[in-house]
């Protein structure tokens, strides 16, 4: 279960909202007292969270997925989707200076202990290739950025089209030669909705979406029969998550509208007529490395400077705090081990006859 960091309504707050899931109860979970890559706003944001579906949403919320963009004009570091590919060759972590361009012992065994129990199945090309139905086949990468994993399809000789709402990303994906439109999960562009694909790909985007129910239908819509929808969000249930608190990263609000666990994941695209075809977990060395560490302590220091209690912020995250991780999670269950979790689901082809 996930733990309730506030407890009752907070005096001024809207009035409790329904869960986007299936229209049940919610209740207030996290207060986040302001934006971690954007300081100088004083805008605040509040998480519910549905019990029965394990699901948590910001509320209130935008009402057009489009104005959610001046969320990633961030301040200080830039947004990864924004980066420069250059930027990798320019300088060096800070982290990695003051160590002399060495890691520090204790951060080295901590991954390589990591990395001898991560059974997980990172999202990849291959596992794109592997879900068409045909060769060639057609591709549809729902929130693409700079278009790396269409470049692999293409290459590969499919047809490949994405979608980005983001300016700068598509830019880049274009520049590339690729196909890409403008347009969001919940308002798909008009040369996409007028195709069907044999494979869809929504890799970290329902979390952002302003409506991920709106989102999976659309993409359910576009799915050809037969084809497959590879869906892989941030997981909400996993011990880093909940020793993490606000300060998890990849609870990234307000850029990040929506918390899954899998059974969030799986009711929102069931009730889109898809059937679930396997689940696979991915992202647990990722936990352990320095800079994520060193990300999620300035988080923790940001939200507790903000008024944040201890409720909201279980645990500062250190190299030692993340040995204690390493221990708890080592033999636990996958939902409880990796931080994402991926879906893939089929669109059942039409009876004969139908």
């Amino acid at each position: 279960m996930i733990e309730e960091s506030v407890n009752g309504q907070r005096p001024g707050l809207a009035p409790t909202p329904r869960s986007l899931i299936d229209g049940g109860p919610t209740r207030l979970w996290h207060h986040i007292p302001g934006d971690h890559q954007r300081p100088s706003r004083r805008e605040t944001f509040d998480l519910y969270w549905d019990d029965v579906n394990g699901f948590g949403m910001v509320h209130p919320r935008a009402k057009d997925p489009w104005e959610t963009l001046a969320y990633y004009q961030t301040e200080g570091a830039r947004y990864y989707t924004h980066a420069d590919p250059q930027d990798a060759v320019k300088g060096t972590p800070a982290s990695t200076q003051r160590t002399g361009g060495l890691r520090p012992f204790l951060a080295r065994l901590l991954m390589r202990l990591a990395w001898s129990q991560d059974w997980g199945v990172p999202f990849s090309g291959e596992e794109v290739e592997h879900c068409c139905p045909r060769h060639p086949a057609t591709i549809l990468d729902v929130g693409c950025g700079p278009g790396d994993l269409l470049a692999y399809c293409r290459d590969r000789g499919h047809t490949v089209v994405g979608v980005e709402p983001d300016p700068k990303p598509r830019a880049t994906a274009i520049a590339r030669g690729l196909v890409v439109h403008a347009g969001t999960a919940e308002d798909l562009p008009e040369p996409v909705r007028a195709q069907t694909f044999d494979v869809i790909v929504a890799s970290h985007v329902l979390h952002h979406c302003i409506d991920p129910v709106a989102a999976v239908r659309n993409i359910a819509e576009r799915l050809a029969p037969g084809g497959r929808l590879i869906c892989e969000v941030p997981n909400q249930e996993c011990l880093g998550a909940r020793r993490a608190g606000i300060a998890w990263c990849p609870l990234d609000v307000p850029r990040q509208a929506n918390a899954f666990t899998l059974r969030s994941l799986r009711r929102l695209i069931e009730r889109a007529s898809l059937r679930v075809e396997d689940v696979r977990w991915a992202q647990y060395c990722r936990q352990f490395r320095l800079a994520l560490i060193e990300a999620e302590r300035r988080k923790f220091d940001f939200f507790l400077a903000r008024g944040s209690d201890r409720a909201s912020l279980p645990v500062r995250p250190t190299l030692l705090s993340r040995y204690g991780l390493l221990a708890a999670s080592l033999f636990a269950k996958p939902n409880l081990k990796y931080d994402a979790l991926r879906i893939i689901a089929r669109k059942e082809p039409e009876p004969r006859g139908a």
